[in-house]
C-alpha cells in the first residue's frame, strides 16, 4: 500500500505541475475543457468516431454535452486546485509525510472518480441515441484503428 500510495502522490505532483493533462487529453493551457465545446463532437468524443450522425442526432449531442458540461467543469476545477495545493506542498522545505499529503490525495481521488462517472453517464446517454447499424460503423471503425496502431508498431503481431 506504501508504494501504492508514493506512485499516486508522484503522479498528482506531475499532474499539479502540468505535465499530465487531466479532461479529456486538453490541457487547460490548450484551451482545456471550455475548448473542447467547440469541437465537433464526432472527432472528441471516442464513441462517435467513425459514426456519421443526422442532423437531429448532432443537435441532441450537443444538448448533452452542454448540460453535463457545468458540473464537469466545476468538478474538474476541483481537481486542478487541489493538485496545485498538493504541488505547492510538495516543494515547501522541511520533512514531508504520507500522511499530510493523503487527505488531498483522497479529494483528488474521490473527485476523479466522480468526473469519470459523470463521463460514463454522458457516454450512456450520446449512446442511446445511436441506432444498431451507427454502433456497428463505430465498432468497424474501432477495429481498423487497432489494426492500423498494431501495424505501425514495430515487433507487434497480431495473435492467433
Amino acid at each position: 500500500m506504501r508504494g501504492y500510495f508514493s506512485c499516486v502522490v508522484a503522479a498528482l505532483f506531475a499532474a499539479a505541475l502540468g505535465a499530465v493533462p487531466v479532461y479529456g487529453g486538453a490541457a487547460p493551457e490548450s484551451g482545456g475543457p471550455e475548448k473542447m465545446e467547440r469541437a465537433n463532437p464526432e472527432s472528441t468524443l471516442p464513441l462517435l468516431r467513425g459514426v456519421t450522425l443526422t442532423d437531429e442526432q448532432k443537435t441532441k449531442v450537443g444538448e448533452i454535452l452542454q448540460s453535463q458540461r457545468p458540473a464537469a467543469q466545476e468538478t474538474l476545477k476541483r481537481i486542478l486546485a487541489i493538485q496545485n495545493e498538493l504541488g505547492n506542498r510538495i516543494l515547501y522545505p522541511g520533512k514531508l509525510e504520507e500522511d499530510q499529503l493523503a487527505p488531498l490525495l483522497e479529494q483528488v481521488l474521490f473527485l476523479r472518480n466522480q468526473l469519470a462517472r459523470q463521463n460514463f453517464r454522458t457516454t450512456l446517454e450520446i449512446r442511446n441515441l445511436l441506432t444498431p447499424e451507427q454502433l456497428a460503423q463505430g465498432a468497424e471503425y474501432r477495429e481498423r484503428m487497432k489494426t492500423q496502431q498494431g501495424q505501425s508498431k514495430p515487433g507487434t503481431e497480431k495473435k492467433n
